[in-house]
């Protein structure tokens, strides 16, 4: 196996070995980084290798950075702790060495004139013995002039200070307990990723967790323990498969635990390698269900003749790309700008309780086509389908009905608004705005000035415009359709 650049082997053992660049040369007491990998030539695979070659690169950059510039501020918390890792590396010693509970009742000084004198050194004598740029550091000031009458430095910490005096304090801090089981594990990260298991986010992530271990017990942590996850993680993985999951949702519900288990290894440094789920076939795309044209023409002649409550909300499905549970969350008295407005709208905003699935998901949307079916009607539809637990089987049961086939879904109206702008050649920002998919900064914009001054503002009209060109063909129907029945003369008998 050929060796990555910078990748040398001395005595079995692989070596990242990189020059410093020329224009450091001169203030760096090196010519050359290099850092051990920790790997055997003959018994590294080759992801091992390149996994350790970039912790080595960034390690090198950052040495870099530290000989260009003095600055604290030019440097990320991260950075600056790396730094003094590496002091308490260069002095073998590890953080909490010299913490009060780890610190030894008495020593006697090696002085001839003290030798018989016994005194209790304190965690922060035992540090600065530890650590002994601490005490240089101190030093030089002095020498240099640099502290006031009060013992405080009159100038910033250079990084490398900075990195000594953390150093200096790590050695005296006793480490932080390392997670004991999975479950801690879990904790550890949700809190680090600040993950609030009360949203809708947080919930599928744990859920994610949940359904892993159901799979996985509940181990102690020990070194062979990624070899017990990684038997579990294909457990699971054969699993949904038999079941008939889409790889692509296998994968997309276990990178999360896998990044916890990585994340930990680093955190906590465990003695583990990182962790992989086996290799998956990209399932193939699954094509959408979408309306044809005909069919549109068909669903709206047949919705504005049915002229009932779920034909009316199945017309604002369509018309917003919205989803079922979306129509049900509508407030009658707050969110329908259908009789005294210019241009009307409804304001998917996610009723009371603003539950939207994304950030970009509320929105306000042109209605172009039905609106009298809708204003009448939709009221009604609301208070129905929010009293149901799974408002979308009733709707899909209603347009099967009104397009004569089973073949179809409420979802589908989706897909077919995205289609047809797609179809329209309508600018991307307008698609996602009215249909609330990522990729448009107007709805979090709109919804801060309030579903009802959104009615005179210029936006709404040029996304009125726009929805007409997406339904062009539909809104020309509705045309038509009222035309004709303007000219029927009702008989009187």
């Amino acid at each position: 196996m050929k060796t990555p650049r910078y990748i040398k082997e001395v005595k079995g053992w692989l070596y990242f070995q990189r020059a410093v660049p020329t224009r450091l040369a001169l203030i760096s007491p090196k010519k050359t980084f290099v850092e051990p990998l920790g790997l055997k030539e003959h018994l590294a695979t080759e992801d091992q290798i390149l996994d350790q070659r970039l912790e080595a690169q960034s390690k090198f950059d950052l040495y870099c950075k530290t000989l260009e510039s003095v600055s604290v501020d030019a440097y990320t918390e991260r950075q600056i702790d790396q730094l003094a890792e590496d002091v308490l590396r260069r002095n073998k010693v590890s953080q909490g060495q010299y913490a009060p509970h780890m610190v030894g009742p008495m020593l006697k000084l090696a002085d001839d004139d003290l030798k018989d004198l016994p005194i209790q050194l304190g965690s922060s004598d035992h540090a600065m013995l530890a650590i002994p740029e601490y005490t240089d550091m101190f030093i030089q000031w002095q020498q240099k002039g640099e502290l006031d009458a009060e013992g405080r430095l009159n100038r910033s910490l250079t990084v490398q200070e900075e990195a000594v005096i953390r150093a200096w304090e790590a050695v005296q801090k006793a480490q932080k307990r390392k997670p004991k089981t999975i479950r801690q594990l879990w904790s550890a990260y949700l809190e680090y990723r600040e993950v609030d298991l009360t949203t809708r986010e947080g919930k599928r992530c744990n859920s994610r967790f949940e359904k892993f271990m159901r799979f996985m017990p509940d181990v102690v942590v020990k070194e062979d323990t990624p070899d017990v996850i990684e038997m579990h993680l294909d457990e699971l993985i054969d699993t949904e498969k038999t079941k008939g999951n889409k790889t692509n949702s296998i994968r997309r519900d276990l990178n999360e635990i896998v990044a916890c288990f990585n994340w930990a290894t680093t955190e906590y440094r465990l003695k583990w390698r990182p962790i992989r789920f086996k290799n998956l076939k990209k399932s193939p795309e699954k094509q959408k269900q979408v309306l044809s044209l005909d069919l549109q023409r068909v669903f709206l002649e047949r919705a504005l003749e049915a002229g009932t409550p779920d034909a009316a909300a199945l017309l604002l499905m369509l018309q917003s790309g919205g989803m079922a549970s979306e129509i049900a969350r509508l407030r009658v008295d707050e969110d329908l700008y259908l009789t005294d407005s210019k241009l009307p709208y409804v304001a998917l905003v996610g009723g009371d309780r603003s539950a939207t699935k994304t950030e970009e998901r509320p929105r306000f949307v042109p209605i172009v086509f039905g609106l009298d079916l809708i204003r009448k009607e939709l009221p009604a539809a609301i208070a129905y389908l929010s009293t149901l637990k799974d408002p979308s089987n009733r709707l899909s049961n209603t347009l099967k009905k009104l397009l004569g086939s089973d073949d179809y879904t409420s979802h589908c109206l989706r897909h077919t608004f995205r289609i047809n702008a797609q179809n329209k050649l309508i600018n991307p920002m307008v698609t996602y705005t009215i249909g609330g998919w990522s990729g448009s900064d107007l709805n979090k914009v709109a919804v801060n000035y309030g579903s009802a001054g959104f009615g005179d503002s210029e936006s709404l009209k040029i996304l009125t415009q726009e929805q007409k060109k997406i339904f062009r063909e539909l809104v020309e129907l509705q045309s038509k359709i009222s035309s004709s029945s303007d000219n029927v003369v009702k008989l009187r008998r």
